[in-house]
């Protein structure tokens, strides 16, 4: 999941559903942000992970 932070609250905007039970793998994980990045390129961004 991609989330936007506005005011100390996190609003999701993108997400996948797996089909496994566990933690995602990094391919996973970069299927899920490509395309936020892509859309935001414009935007100051900042990454925070959390498993």
């Amino acid at each position: 999941m991609v989330s936007d932070l506005v005011q100390k609250r996190a609003f999701p905007i993108f997400w996948t559903l797996l089909d496994k039970q566990g933690a995602s793998n990094l391919a996973e994980q970069q299927q899920v942000l490509r395309p936020v990045i892509r859309l935001l390129k414009r935007y100051k961004l900042a990454l925070v992970g959390d498993r």
